[in-house]
């Protein structure tokens, strides 16, 4: 079994990307993998969707963070996630009170290595502030794959059903 291991955006805007028609099936879909243990993402990601999420989406996104049976990453994995893309690390975070889930995502997908994860992002090119989670997920060896190609591996849904990156 795969398990696909999302990240902030992915969680957030899942429901806006979704194509009105085709809305509830993919957020069905997504529920009932999160339900199977097959999506999961830290606490960190919870917090980070919630503050990204467009208000009419926030329910939706607390109900799948409350689903997801993913505890806490032990933070050596995290560690080793910043160690080997240091550029991971948003280094002004510390003096905010927020911090991006990037760098537990990546340790989330270290520590579940041997289980056959995927890590879902759209973070493909670098950021202002640090390196995005693709290229992380590149130099650690992590497999990765965008929004649309998670909604894919979804029973009865397609690509086609969400909306390209704006």
């Amino acid at each position: 079994m795969t398990v696909h291991v999302l990240d902030a955006e992915s969680v957030a805007m899942l429901p806006s990307r979704s194509l009105p028609t085709h809305r509830n099936t993919v957020l069905i879909a997504v529920t009932d993998a999160v339900v199977r243990g097959e999506v999961v993402f830290p606490p960190e990601v919870a917090k980070e969707a919630r503050r990204l999420a467009d208000p009419p989406d926030e329910p939706w996104v607390h109900a799948l963070a409350s689903a997801c049976r993913a505890t806490s990453v032990p933070y050596t994995f995290v560690l080793q996630a910043l160690a080997g893309c240091e550029d991971l690390a948003d280094l002004e975070a510390e003096y905010s009170s927020f911090e991006p889930s990037a760098s537990y995502v990546a340790g989330m997908a270290l520590h579940l290595r041997t289980s056959g994860i995927v890590v879902v992002t759209e973070e493909l090119d670098p950021l202002p502030d640090r390196a995005g989670l693709g290229e992380a997920c590149s130099k650690l060896s992590l497999p990765m794959c965008t929004l649309p190609d998670f909604v894919d591996t979804l029973p009865g849904c397609t690509s086609a059903m969400v909306s390209a990156r704006a």
